[in-house]
């Protein structure tokens, strides 16, 4: 039961992403938590703040304009004390620079009474590197920009 409450929070959160609306997945994250995209782009990096969390969703959404996102899978496993979640997601930018894009991202979650304390976001990083340096020699200067990111913890938080 528990498990199947996840995994619909999961996909009414990505759900409201593909409205351009980052509100309900900011308001998933625990009080301290470590958000991580990995890869050296604009999108990569590590935010710890809901103001870094807000700000690089206004990027996502300013260089994937119309981004859909499509939950292919979510796993959970846990109680929720400690749960883990991974979710495979496809993405779909119809107007990414004038062209349009698509990608598929795993996410991995750990949850703290349904607050995520961790999140790591792989995407193909060669396919999203080729699509910023595409939109950034066509003029696109934020594909081409320093990660928003607060300054990365010592240590990566493991809890």
């Amino acid at each position: 039961m528990y498990a199947s409450i996840v995994k619909q929070k999961v996909r009414a959160v990505f759900a409201d992403l593909s409205r351009q609306d980052p509100e309900a997945m900011l308001g998933t994250l625990a009080p301290s938590f470590t958000y991580r995209f990995l890869g050296d782009t604009a999108l990569g990096g590590t935010r710890t703040s809901q103001a870094t969390m807000r700000e690089w969703w206004a990027r996502v959404f300013r260089l994937f304009p119309g981004a859909t996102f499509t939950v292919k899978d979510v796993v959970v496993d846990g109680w929720p004390w400690s749960t883990n979640v991974a979710t495979r997601v496809t993405l779909e930018a119809p107007n990414a620079g004038g062209a349009p894009y698509s990608n598929e991202f795993l996410q991995l979650m750990h949850l703290r009474f349904g607050k995520a304390t961790r999140i790591v976001t792989i995407e193909d990083s060669q396919r999203l590197q080729a699509k910023l340096d595409e939109m950034a020699a066509a003029g696109v200067a934020e594909a081409g920009a320093a990660p928003i990111e607060d300054e990365a913890p010592a240590v990566f938080d493991r809890t």
